[in-house]
């Protein structure tokens, strides 16, 4: 078990309140001081910290007059960011005499404090604040409010009182939970130079004040606040392994107070605010790393090409070509081998991924100070999100396929666009931005609880840590984002329209453009139309590869040498037709009856060796139409077509489950007559070869059936 701080340890001074009062009159003025200087009272310390939960939960519970209506969330304040120092002043003094009564009016020697849970909404970052209206976000919280009396100018101790003897109420005396953390807990502000952990840091604290204010009495009321949430007992741990988590965060604020006492009587003349805060996350990600580094290493062995480069420098050129050769899109369309390993991989670890960042979003001076290129780079490791994007589309398309029965190639495929799964992808990262007037706290829940030991663990505060972020988290944001694209892509096409419109009133020659583009639907610009869609899709390939849409370049840079030959000698176009190139033959691998494999010449390719190194012959691009140039009429393929067909081979041939089905178990491929001798190779039997060249203009005709155990590897390369 690994622990870390995903926030603090943070110590500093909120307020430091005096009351100036004159000895001829009642007038009293009031100074507020923040590292000795004259500061504001901010009301964001009072009303929106989470440190201000508890003492507004006791002014709920003990006296609701003691803080103004609009700090307890009953209506609006007159001054959105300031507290006046009197008001503040009467605040603080009231619910100390408040809580001091509570404990001690029975027995001045109790030591027990005042123990109670609350839960709170919580609206703290964009995605808490849009889905609000919908669905609150609360969070539960132990809290235990102390009084310590240290009259006589006595030295301070909180976890060992002078006084530990049994009491009637409270059984045992429960120390704050801090003395427990004391060497974790260190302040990083120095008192008198000196660097203290928490509780040496009270106490010096206390007799400094002591020192400076000889002649006042000092008393401590404290406030503790644990949250303790855990993905252990959350459904998500039976359905799926999921890395262990557990996040603490611990608040204590800490309100001295320095009284003038004279014949009984005791006047305030001092008040200090000051709070502490760290919160730890204890997890086993450690220990699942092999598995999630396994699972993400797939991609990386998906685009490593098969060569029999012999120094390890050509196997690295090779490896970079390959890789800029296959798109991505092919990885993610082609295969659920990759696709689900990197959303498992993500769903065992994505909760310890997103608390990454929440140093940064801890503080509100954080959220404003912090450029917004690192608040993007701090969170855009949540962006492995994609792959959930990516797994939903394969159900999707898969679901869609199944619908239309039976399915032809000739019908092509709908799939999402590629842009459109980054932008929705993207847009998640900013569901975790945190500005100041998301904020609300506001205490929905109190329950008092009996004064005795107690625990996070015994009082069930553990409120189901997987529910705020992990998958839901990234469930809720894809959500999110997906909604504002839509309405994007909406607003963009509606404004399309309205110009086009506005055009054709102009000028007649638009009319036509109107009309093509009225038919034009959101779902045509979401879900484009595919009609490349080779004949090995469905058998071989993955018919969903194909929702990626794929068109050949028709430049110079593609064209294979030969084709700038044969263009010079002849004056033919330089896209040739498929039985007019050069040919390969075939592999003289022996087959299982020991005979050699061989027949006539395969097509020719452009990435074979002839083109240049930076060719590209596949465009991911357009909406698709069916005047596509029809790659299921075999006689009529280019180089072109034949390229995109080899790196697509080579990106799903590498795919484990495609690989060991070829190599291992072996499939029948139906070697097929086009004009001969010029033949394709196809992975299926008689029966779909039939129908294929009835669905087709193509007429296939069967030459023989060959298992792919006994074909060469470059030579399946070639299927299609």
């Amino acid at each position: 078990m690994s622990t870390y701080l995903s926030f603090g340890p943070s110590s500093y001074p909120v307020i430091d309140l005096i009351a100036n009062r004159s000895n001829d009159s009642d007038a009293v003025a009031f100074t507020a001081i923040k590292k000795s200087a004259r500061a504001p009272v901010k009301l964001w310390s009072y009303k929106f910290d989470t440190l201000s939960i508890p003492s507004r939960t006791l002014v709920a519970h003990l006296n609701e007059t003691l803080y103004p209506p609009c700090v307890m969330y009953r209506s609006e304040c007159d001054d959105p960011l300031w507290l006046a120092p009197a008001t503040a002043f009467g605040m603080m003094d009231g619910l100390i005499d408040a809580i001091d009564h509570e404990l001690h009016h029975e027995d001045p020697q109790n030591h027990a404090p005042l123990v109670f849970m609350t839960k709170n909404v919580w609206i703290d970052r964009l995605h808490h604040f849009l889905v609000s209206p919908f669905s609150t976000h609360v969070q539960t919280r132990l809290h235990h409010a102390y009084h310590f009396r240290s009259g006589d100018n006595r030295p301070l101790r909180l976890c060992a009182p002078p006084e530990r003897r049994r009491h009637k109420h409270t059984g045992a005396y429960q120390r704050p939970m801090f003395c427990d953390l004391v060497k974790y807990w260190k302040c990083p502000e120095l008192i008198l130079g000196k660097s203290f952990t928490i509780l040496p840091h009270i106490a010096a604290r206390f007799a400094l004040l002591q020192r400076q204010h000889p002649d006042l009495d000092f008393d401590v009321t404290m406030f503790t606040t644990q949250r303790i949430s855990t993905n252990r007992y959350t459904w998500n741990s039976l359905v799926h392994p999921q890395a262990f988590l557990r996040h603490t965060a611990s608040e204590v604020t800490t309100w001295m107070r320095g009284r003038k006492c004279a014949n009984g009587d005791c006047v305030t003349m001092f008040l200090s605010d000051y709070r502490y805060e760290i919160a730890t996350i204890d997890h086993n990600a450690a220990e699942w790393f092999p598995i999630t580094g396994t699972l993400r290493a797939y991609m990386t062995r998906l685009v490593e090409p098969q060569s029999a480069s012999r120094t390890y420098a050509q196997f690295l050129g090779r490896a970079w070509q390959t890789f800029l050769f296959i798109p991505a899109q092919a990885l993610v369309y082609g295969s659920w081998v990759p696709v689900l390993a990197h959303a498992l991989a993500h769903t065992i670890d994505g909760c310890l991924i997103h608390y990454c960042g929440e140093g940064l979003w801890a503080t509100v001076d954080a959220a404003k100070s912090a450029p917004i290129l690192t608040q993007v780079q701090r969170m855009s490791i949540q962006m492995r999100n994609t792959w959930y994007v990516a797994l939903v589309l394969q159900v999707w398309v898969n679901v869609l396929q199944h619908r239309q029965v039976p399915w032809r190639h000739m019908d092509g495929v709908r799939g999402l666009r590629e842009m459109v799964v980054g932008a929705v992808s993207a847009l998640t990262v900013f569901a975790s931005i945190k500005n100041p007037t998301f904020r609300d706290s506001r205490v929905v829940e109190r329950r008092m609880l009996p004064h005795k030991l107690l625990s996070p663990y015994s009082t069930g505060l553990e409120d189901g840590y997987a529910m705020a972020v992990g998958p839901w988290f990234d469930m809720k944001a894809l959500f999110l984002s997906s909604c504002v694209v839509l309405l994007c892509v909406m607003a963009l096409l509606l404004v399309a329209k309205l110009s086009l419109l506005a055009l054709c009133r102009r000028n007649p020659r638009f009319r036509k453009k109107q009309q093509e583009m009225t038919l034009v639907s959101v779902c045509d610009v979401l879900f484009p139309h595919t009609h490349y869609v080779p004949l090995s899709a469905g058998f071989l390939w993955s018919v969903n590869m194909f929702a990626v849409h794929w068109r050949p370049r028709r430049c110079d840079e593609i064209v294979s040498r030969a084709a700038l030959m044969e263009k010079s000698t002849t004056g033919q176009d330089s896209v040739r037709p498929f039985a007019s190139g050069p040919s390969l033959p075939l592999g003289t691998k022996q087959g299982k009856a020991g005979e050699s494999v061989s027949g006539p010449s395969l097509p020719p390719l452009a990435v074979a060796g002839t083109a240049r190194r930076r060719e590209c012959a596949v465009c991911v691009s357009g909406l698709g139409c069916n005047k596509h140039e029809p790659i299921y009429e075999v006689q009529h393929r280019t180089t072109m077509i034949w390229s995109i067909f080899r790196v697509l081979n080579l990106a799903m041939m590498t795919d484990p489950l495609v690989f060991i089905q070829l190599r291992f178990f072996g499939r029948r491929f139906s070697p097929s007559g086009v004009a001969l001798p010029k033949f394709i190779i196809l992975p299926a039997g008689p029966k779909v070869i039939e129908g294929l060249s009835s669905s087709h203009s193509t007429h296939l005709k069967l030459m023989r059936e060959v298992m792919s155990t006994d074909i060469e590897w470059e030579h399946l390369l070639l299927c299609g």
